[in-house]
């Protein structure tokens, strides 16, 4: 061992046996996920001198990363994180082995002979559906695994070992809140429901796929015996806005050979305006039963809109993301990023995705919901509180990060040090500080 690995290895040394040492230094791991835990994972093994690392992560770096995932820096952004904390993870220590993966974690290349060939799988990912796949899949392979995750202060650390604990299937965990369709699309009575609306549904019918239709969803909803009725004219509804959002696409195909601005494109964003909240809301209308113990809603018009009253004070002192727009701010808006949004889907092989990061995307959603619920008399959201509720944000604190991923390596080193079943323990904590 030359004197600089010498030099690094020494606290290891220091506190382990030398045979267990050597266990390490010719491990395999994995590591599943290249995040927030992924990176303080990476940094943590290598430093331990772990000799072969695999990790896998289909997910390109963006900005809102850099505050928590240390590895990446502004340059770095749009690059594959598997690629860039392969680098940074190397340069740390040249001795380790590391492959990195930008791929998906379901790809037939990630099969059970795969996983068989790791001493331990360290997952460090955010996505229930996927966690669950990796494993079954070291069950099958008869891989230890070790589950970990963070939301905000809290973490937790699970080590599964086949045969010996549970996994991580074997106990239930809550799955994402879900809404009624027919609450979401017709019957709104929170900001959340009308944010929903606008970044799940509004946002993928305009720029999402063209054949990325909610049928799906509205047949699922009919199986939990939803009002059969109102699901149809929910299907019907959605046909019109694929119409418009072909009308949209065509004018500014029709408009981009014109030197100045043409009118064509608000022409239709002004019909999708008054279809969404004043066509469609006057149809909800019609059905006085759907009424009778809710607060009506009331059409409104693009040119209504536009000339409302600025009933909301405007601050131009107040932070733009803090400050609460009037209607006809938020009409503006609305116009404004559809056509900028259906641009760019133009003029991209790729569909657009909402990204709460990406703030014409954002703005669209901030506008859309608070238009609707200007029509259903439902508290209107500043674009700030908009994008906490439509990312889901639990703040994501770097600290609780480095916490667990320095469970799992320890979690791990008892894994290869094959000490007694005792010694893996499942662990929960909380760094929540007291006021």
């Amino acid at each position: 061992m030359h004197q600089t690995a010498a030099a690094r290895y020494a606290p290891a040394c220091a506190t382990l046996e030398k045979h267990e040492v050597e266990r390490i230094q010719q491990a395999r791991m994995l590591v599943v996920g290249a995040g927030g835990i992924g990176c303080e994972l990476l940094k943590d093994l290598v430093l331990a001198g772990v000799g072969h690392l695999d990790i896998i992560d289909l997910d390109t770096i963006e900005l809102s990363n850099l505050n928590r995932q240390f590895l990446f820096q502004k340059q770095h952004i749009n690059q594959s994180k598997a690629k860039v904390a392969r680098d940074a993870a190397s340069a740390m220590n040249p001795d380790v082995t590391i492959i990195a993966h930008q791929a998906n974690i379901k790809s037939p290349e990630f099969d059970v002979s795969y996983y068989a060939s790791f001493d331990v799988v360290l997952s460090a990912l955010d996505n229930l559906e996927t966690r669950r796949w990796v494993n079954r899949m070291c069950v099958m392979a008869r891989v230890p695994l070790i589950e970990s995750g963070t939301a905000g202060f809290l973490g937790q650390v699970q080590p599964i070992r086949p045969s010996f604990t549970e996994c991580y299937d074997c106990t239930e965990h809550p799955m994402p809140t879900t809404y009624p369709v027919c609450t979401i699309r017709s019957t709104p009575s929170t900001p959340v429901h009308c944010i929903v609306w606008a970044k799940n549904w509004l946002f993928p019918q305009l720029f999402g796929e063209v054949d990325q239709s909610d049928e799906h969803e509205l047949t699922e909803a009919a199986k939990r015996g939803e009002d059969a009725v109102e699901l149809q004219r929910l299907r019907n509804e959605a046909r019109q806005m694929l119409v418009l959002r072909d009308e949209l696409v065509a004018s500014l195909r029709a408009s981009s050979g014109i030197s100045h601005e043409s009118d064509a494109p608000h022409a239709v964003c002004q019909r999708i305006f008054n279809k969404l909240y004043q066509v469609d809301i006057e149809r909800l209308l019609a059905m006085d039963e759907m009424w009778q113990n809710r607060t009506r809603p009331k059409p409104l018009t693009y040119s209504d809109a536009r000339h409302a009253m600025h009933t909301v004070p405007s601050d131009d002192h107040t932070l733009r993301d803090r400050r609460h727009l009037t209607v006809a701010e938020n009409a503006a808006l609305f116009t404004e990023t559809t056509i900028a949004l259906a641009r760019r889907s133009l003029s991209s092989d790729v569909p657009i995705s909402f990204d709460k990061d990406d703030d014409e995307a954002l703005g669209f959603v901030t506008a859309a919901s608070n238009l609707r619920a200007h029509v259903y008399h439902i508290p209107e959201q500043t674009r700030f509180d908009t994008k906490q509720i439509a990312g889901n944000i639990i703040p994501a604190i770097a600290t609780t990060n480095a916490i667990v991923a320095g469970l799992v390596v320890v979690q791990a080193l008892h894994m290869l040090s094959a000490r007694q079943i005792l010694d893996v323990a499942y662990a929960k904590m909380s760094i929540a500080a007291q006021a």
